[in-house]
């Protein structure tokens, strides 16, 4: 490297650290969903304008985490261990690269594709009245209406 070279890199603007609810867009849905280190599962999800962090022991059904924002650094939103690629939003894995974001991805698992594709939400959610966790139904946006499948 030569010293225009240096100058320049130091020059270079910081890359875009977080990621917004708008950003992401489109209907209430799954983001990423994965587990932590500690086998917690690990799910982002966007509800009512906001993108929602929980993280939950799926046998106990123990809510361990519930933060929402509009706004998340985006490094914050990935876990320490796995994510499953077929319960990650396209839209959202294409910013995640963008902000050179490493996420650690599991291999791709067709079946599991196939049993969650019918459905938005890949996980539990935090209801919003009463607090704890609820299975979310509402069918998968279709195709052209958002930014994932």
């Amino acid at each position: 490297m030569n010293l225009d070279q240096w100058t320049s890199l130091r020059e270079t603007p910081a890359p875009i650290a977080g990621v917004s609810a708008a950003e992401i867009g489109g209907p209430d849905r799954t983001v990423l969903f994965g587990f932590t280190c500690e086998r917690l599962s690990w799910h982002v999800y966007l509800a009512d304008g906001q993108i929602h962090l929980a993280t939950y022991d799926s046998q106990t059904a123990q809510v361990t985490v519930h933060q929402r924002r509009e706004y998340w650094p985006a490094a914050e939103l990935i876990p320490d261990k796995r994510v499953y690629p077929e319960s990650t939003d396209w839209r959202f894995a294409q910013l995640m690269v963008a902000r050179a974001i490493a996420v650690p991805y599991r291999n791709w698992d067709e079946s599991r594709a196939r049993l969650w594709a019918p459905l938005a939400f890949h996980g539990l959610i935090v209801s919003p009245e009463e607090g704890r966790l609820v299975q979310r139904t509402d069918p998968a946006p279709a195709a052209g209406n958002e930014a994932a499948q």
